[in-house]
This record gives structure tokens, sequence and C-alpha cells, in this order.
């Protein structure tokens, strides 16, 4: 009893820590990267067609529609993540950056525009990546999102860096991307979310702490060898 009057005040309390996560987010992101007038314009034509739409909800929907059993699982990197990424790799405008699962792909575009490498994103939601495409076609910038399972990507062999939020997918997903990693070539880095790759075909070379509307977590970086 005393358990199911709790829990109610344990979700809101959950819910105004995301809240006030993703306000001070955005005050980081307008602050630091919106001096960047490419970037600004991509972001806000990407806010404008989720405006009346909620990713979350979107994503439950097409998840129970395909019948999964875990519909809750869509979550959305930081910029500031992706700038940490992209800061400690000194990415470089030759580098192709794949984000598997990219969601509404605004990593990609920020990394893409305000870093300057080439950046794609793969993801299964069709509205994720159609609304993507259409704001890459109106800003007129050259990302790329491709609509399909993310351990069936072709840019996964072309790719010099590839990242992926483990705590958005399914156990039984991750043994399907793990065995089409083994397919990247040497020397590609591979930043996970939460858990370390399992094989032994890659190189743990730098662990840290990060930060979520959920709370920290941490990202490890790989090295295949």
């Amino acid at each position: 009893m005393i358990r199911y009057l709790i829990e109610p005040f344990i979700l809101l309390q959950t819910a105004c820590k995301a809240a006030l996560f993703s306000w001070k987010e955005e005050r980081k992101v307008k602050k630091n990267y919106y001096n960047n007038p490419r970037f600004k314009q991509q972001d806000q034509a990407l806010k404008k067609e989720w405006r009346w739409i909620n990713p979350y909800a979107e994503s439950r929907r097409f998840l129970a529609r395909k019948g999964e059993s875990e519909i809750h699982t869509y979550g959305e990197t930081p910029l500031t993540v992706f700038a940490l990424i992209a800061e400690r790799l000194r990415l470089k405008k030759e580098d192709l950056f794949l984000d598997l699962g990219c969601g509404r792909g605004r990593g990609v575009f920020f990394l893409q525009t305000y870093f300057g490498c080439k950046a794609y994103g793969v993801d299964w939601v069709p509205s994720f990546i159609h609304k993507a495409r259409s704001v890459a076609r109106s800003t007129c910038c050259s990302a790329g999102f491709e609509l399909g399972p993310i351990h069936e990507s072709k840019f996964i062999e072309q790719a010099q860096v590839i990242y992926l939020a483990w705590t958005c997918i399914e156990e039984e997903e991750r043994a399907e991307v793990e065995q089409a990693l083994v397919r990247v070539l040497p020397g590609t880095q591979v930043i996970t979310i939460s858990y370390p790759l399992q094989s032994q075909d890659f190189t743990l070379s730098f662990t840290s702490c990060v930060s979520f509307p959920w709370g920290e977590a941490e990202i490890f970086f790989h090295v295949k060898h």
C-alpha cells in the first residue's frame, strides 16, 4: 500500500528532474552553439517539424504497432554529450560519424554542421527519418538519414566513428548490433552509452560519466583492432 502511495511522487520527481535538465541543456545549446547560423537554422527547423508532435509518444506508438514488448526505450542524447565526443576524438571533415538510433536526428545535424564532419543517422521509426530528411533538404544540409534496423545499416563498414546508446536498445537487438560491428574497419571508434562492447575485436580506450535527463550514465570509447 505504501509503495503505491509513494510511486506517483517518485515519478513526478523524476519528471521534474528531467524537465529541469532539458531546460538547462537548451540554455547551453543556445549560448554555446547557436553562434553557428547554419546550425541554428537547422535546429530551429527541426523543432518546428516536431512542434505539435511528441517524439517520445511517436516512438511508443510505432513500437506498439510493431508488437514490441518494451515500448518505452526512446531517449535523446544531449548535444553537450555529442560535443564531448567530437572534441575528444578531434573529428575531421573527412570522418564519417554514424549515429545508430538517431531518433529525430538532432545530433546528426549538430555534428555535420558545427564540427564539420560527415554525419549519418539510422533509425527504424519512419517519421523520425522522414522529418529529418525534410529538414536536411530545406536547409541544404548534406547530412544523411537511413530508414531501417540499425544493425542492417549500409554505412557501418564506411564509418570512422559509430555511436549508439545501449540504454535505448533491447538486449536481443544488442547481440545483432555487436555482430554487425564486427564488419567495421580496424581503427574505427565505437562509442557506447551505459554498457561496453562485449566483442574481443575491440579495445576499450576510455571511459567517463556524462549527464542525461534521467541521470548520470557511463560512456565507453572502443577502438577496433
